[in-house]
């Protein structure tokens, strides 16, 4: 596990210390990684299926390099990085898990504060995805610091993994830990509130994205995360949010204004107007991208976007940054975007397409450059 999360943490932040050689972002570059990481090319791979005499190579003393060292060595990632703000994506799939890409799940470590975390939907297998990140003592101390859970909407792909979550939340040993809120639409409020009698999910409460204004709790949660809320209904089933959070306000240490940083997430929806305006300014746009352009057709009957029509939105919201997320398991690795379409979508605003895995910093800079890298070594 610890490879697994060395490789995308470094992938995601693609920096390194002085002195340090980065992978450069060119397909001969990425079909090195990927030869350094599996071990010889296809070609080489080749050579020895069609000659099955040929002797084996000489022994030789230096260990071939695993993931982890050589991702270590081309693209280290600081500890300083490690803790500061940032986003991890668990799930990036839309519907059904498949093999690379699983249900959603998005885990943000909070700007500003010391050390807590908020969730943005729970598809099935995301505390798995926790424990192939961090471990499991690593899960269970990110749980611990969890103080709110977002769900968007009713499908199975954004609630399903939320039971097992709440469950292992409770195993943490952390014995006084403030309540959890969970927001989400009313079938989910409804759905953890007849659980609780018969299931232990420990201490939280469950709350509608229409009632959480008015809520003591929510206001209580919003001041523990430095950060006020926005909610917005899209086009999606009925009973679908996107989310705003916008952290910063005034330092309560230093008694000065820090710099906000707005965080908008669509959930699934259509292209909406409602989340144009309410994003407007946004630092970075998370947008559901369902289907390829050329699928507009399905993405209406599904009430879903388009990767131009996701692009659209960060455009006209004058976002800084926009990441992509929430593919058809059509789109295994890659999706389906030629590099010049991004430069003619986008007008400047940095893209990035999610993976299982990902870990960007909510502060990232040429993350163009980095997509077209992460679309290379998928392809090579």
């Amino acid at each position: 596990s610890s490879s697994h999360w060395m490789l995308h943490s470094h992938v995601g932040n693609a920096r390194a210390p002085p002195n340090t050689p980065i992978v450069t972002t060119n397909r001969s570059a990425a079909t090195d990684l990927r030869q350094r990481l599996l071990g010889g090319s296809r070609g080489e791979a080749k050579r020895k299926r069609d000659d099955p005499q040929e002797p084996p190579p000489p022994e030789t003393t230096q260990a071939a390099p695993t993931t982890a060292s050589y991702m270590a060595q081309h693209t280290a990632i600081t500890a300083s990085e490690l803790v500061a703000p940032h986003v991890l994506f668990l799930g990036t799939g839309s519907a059904e898990p498949s093999k690379y890409r699983g249900p959603s799940g998005i885990l943000v470590k909070i700007p500003f504060m010391e050390d807590d975390y908020l969730l943005m939907e729970c598809g099935e297998g995301t505390f798995g995805q926790l424990v192939r990140m961090f471990g499991y003592t690593g899960a269970l101390d990110r749980l611990s610091k969890l103080r709110c859970v977002w769900i968007s909407h009713r499908h199975a792909d954004h609630i399903s993994g939320l039971v097992e979550l709440l469950s292992r939340r409770v195993q943490c040993t952390h014995v006084k830990e403030p309540e959890l809120l969970v927001l989400g639409p009313k079938a989910c409020v409804r759905w953890v509130q007849s659980l609780q009698p018969i299931v232990n999910i420990g201490r939280l409460r469950v709350e509608h994205f229409g009632a959480a204004h008015n809520s003591p709790f929510c206001r209580q949660v919003q001041r523990r995360i430095g950060a006020s809320m926005i909610f917005t209904p899209v086009h999606h089933c009925h009973d679908s949010f996107a989310v705003s959070f916008v952290f910063g306000g005034v330092d309560r240490a230093e008694r000065s204004p820090r710099r906000q940083f707005k965080l908008v997430y669509s959930g699934d929806t259509e292209p909406c107007e409602a989340l144009v305006r309410d994003g407007q300014g946004a630092d970075m746009v998370i947008h559901e991208a369902t289907f390829e352009h050329e699928m507009v057709q399905d993405a209406r009957a599904k009430r879903h976007s388009t990767i131009h029509e996701a692009l659209d939105v960060a455009r006209r919201a004058g976002a800084a940054r926009v990441i992509l997320t929430h593919f058809s398991q059509r789109y295994p690795k890659f999706p389906k975007l030629e590099h010049h379409e991004l430069e003619v979508q986008t007008s400047g605003i940095g893209v990035g397409v999610a993976f299982d895995g990902f870990a960007i910093p909510l502060q990232v800079t040429e993350l163009s450059k980095l997509t077209q890298f992460v679309r290379e070594f998928f392809d090579s």
